[in-house]
């Protein structure tokens, strides 16, 4: 059963595509500023997130962080059925938000406790009144998230690994508030600009210091959420003026930078 359920802060839905044409690139390279889980309950495609492939088998559910690009690419034109879930990890409350980090990429789920828990949302969605079936969802996310924290043993490995590309994306993620140049990563990594820009190129649909920004703006995001005021924020983020963050953090959370969160 298909549902849409959503508001600024969260969204629960369960999408059916019958037949998706595979040359319209429905589906193009892409990021969110916040978390994503997409459940596939089938369909045949692999699954790109970063430097990574896998293929996607029935019941694979996807953990896509903040700011990780990433693609589906259809093989075929099997039903593509899936339930997706998009919520602000600063919408979570403190404890679990910690842990979210520690999520791998995919999960394999089939005849778990897991998928239980996800396909119950299309009994709750035609059981429960419609008035409260967004916190319900709300708390069926706990549940789930819950889960998914206890059981790595469910991890699936990835099917490729661009190693070049890990290796400037390690790097990043390990120094993101120094870089404030490509020349950064050509010496800290002994590559050269042109080198490390046709590997990124390669993988991504985005310049390279378009997604470092993207990066940092995650982070400040979260710094903000935590009560760093807004040029304190920048500073620490590596920016070199404050205007620059403000624009990057207005195109992307089509706000200013502020840290007057809503609780749930």
């Amino acid at each position: 059963m298909e549902f849409d359920v959503r508001d600024e802060r969260f969204t629960f839905k369960h999408e059916i595509t019958s037949q998706p044409e595979l040359t319209s690139n429905r589906f193009p390279d892409h990021y969110h500023s916040v978390y994503e889980l997409l459940y596939c309950i089938r369909g045949d495609a692999d699954f790109m997130i970063q430097h990574t492939r896998y293929t996607l088998r029935p019941h694979s559910l996807l953990v896509v962080k903040p700011g990780q690009h990433h693609q589906i690419v259809l093989k075929s034109s099997e039903t593509y059925d899936r339930i997706v879930i998009r919520f602000d990890e600063n919408n979570m409350h403190g404890k679990l938000r910690r842990q979210l980090r520690n999520l791998d990429s995919v999960y394999l789920i089939k005849d778990t406790k897991l998928s239980e828990e996800l396909l119950r949302m299309d009994e709750m969605y035609q059981n429960i009144h419609r008035d409260l079936i967004y916190n319900a969802f709300i708390g069926e996310l706990y549940v789930i998230l819950a889960r998914l924290l206890s059981s790595r043993e469910l991890i699936q490995e990835a099917d490729e690994v661009n190693e070049d590309f890990r290796m400037i994306i390690d790097f990043i993620d390990g120094h993101l508030t120094e870089i404030t140049t490509i020349e950064d990563l050509c010496r800290s990594l002994h590559m050269s600009r042109s080198t490390i820009q046709k590997i990124f190129s390669d993988q991504l649909h985005t310049p390279i210091m378009s997604y470092i920004r993207v990066q940092k703006i995650m982070l400040a995001h979260t710094m903000l959420h935590d009560g760093i005021n807004a040029n304190d924020t920048a500073v620490r983020c590596g920016f070199r003026d404050y205007s620059s963050f403000y624009r990057a953090y207005m195109k992307i959370y089509k706000h200013a930078p502020v840290n007057d969160y809503r609780k749930i």
